[in-house]
């Protein structure tokens, strides 16, 4: 996997590729690519324990994807340049529904962002969002 764009011959895959790319920003290139490969339309990606916790269920003979994680000691360090593979699924292939953010939400993150421009981070917007999807 040298060059993800090697195998990239037209136009529509390339916009596929890159779609996959903005809708999950935070995984590796490696994941991008996997997850391009076996489901370019994925929208939202979680374990199946994790959909489980929301009350989510998998639909019937779902596939899911595989992606690689970084492997953690037990005190939760990343072990380095050592990656397990887990399976995860797409939103589409369980019975819930990939909501938007409420306006209140929104209001609420644009005031956040005005008033602390200097202090507030990339996680902590994502948190927040994270947060106003499951609530």
């Amino acid at each position: 996997m040298e060059n993800i764009f090697e195998n990239i011959n037209n136009e529509i895959e390339l916009k596929k590729l890159l779609n996959v790319m903005a809708n999950f920003p935070n995984y590796s290139i490696k994941n991008q690519y996997l997850i391009y490969e076996q489901n370019p339309d994925a929208k939202f990606l979680r374990t199946e324990n994790s959909y489980k916790e929301k009350n989510i269920n998998l639909n019937k003979d779902v596939k899911g994807l595989n992606i690689f994680i970084p492997v953690k000691d037990e005190n939760g360090n990343i072990i380095n340049k050592e990656f397990e593979e887990i399976k995860v699924f797409d939103i589409s292939e369980t019975n819930g529904k990939l909501k938007t953010i409420s306006s209140k939400y929104i209001n609420e993150i644009e005031d956040i962002v005005k008033n602390n421009v200097n202090n507030i981070d990339d996680k902590s917007i994502e948190q927040f969002i994270k947060y106003a999807i499951y609530n």
